[in-house]
């Protein structure tokens, strides 16, 4: 006698109704239903209403990336939508999580915001101009 329950020659695949494409629907319908049951206090934590007073108002950054972040990001032109009163670390962090290529941890990205270098506890505003900066090398010594 085969030990797989699936099997169609085995008795306990039989019992258990899972030879059919029906019988894996039945199943399959159970272990959702579980883990719905075993996920509900979780996700009733999702739907608590925010208290009153909390702004947490979202401002979208368009960020122009040049040379060798252009390159590894795959466009000149990237948006990042962060919290209002983010800092360029806020946004070098966002960056660096959407594009993990981007630059090595060790590499500190240069921002520059409306065409002054930035420090990274510069507080950013909505519709500022953000462009980053990749590290340049060459010439002669």
């Amino acid at each position: 006698m085969s030990d797989n329950f699936l099997d169609g020659n085995s008795s306990a695949g039989v019992r258990r109704g899972l030879t059919s494409v029906g019988g894996i629907l039945v199943l399959v319908g159970m272990i959702h239903r579980a883990w719905r049951r075993a996920t509900a206090p979780m996700r009733a934590l999702i739907d608590v209403p925010l208290e009153y007073g909390h702004n947490f108002s979202v401002m979208r950054i368009e960020v122009r990336l040049f040379a060798l972040y252009r390159e590894r990001a795959g466009a000149a032109l990237v948006s990042v939508e962060l919290p209002d009163d983010s800092t360029v670390g806020d946004l070098t962090a966002a960056v660096r999580a959407d594009y993990p290529r981007l630059a090595p941890p060790e590499v500190r990205i240069v921002v520059a915001v409306n065409a002054e270098y930035a420090d990274d506890d510069q507080t950013l505003q909505a519709g500022d101009e953000v462009c980053l900066i990749p590290p340049v090398s060459g010439g002669r010594g």
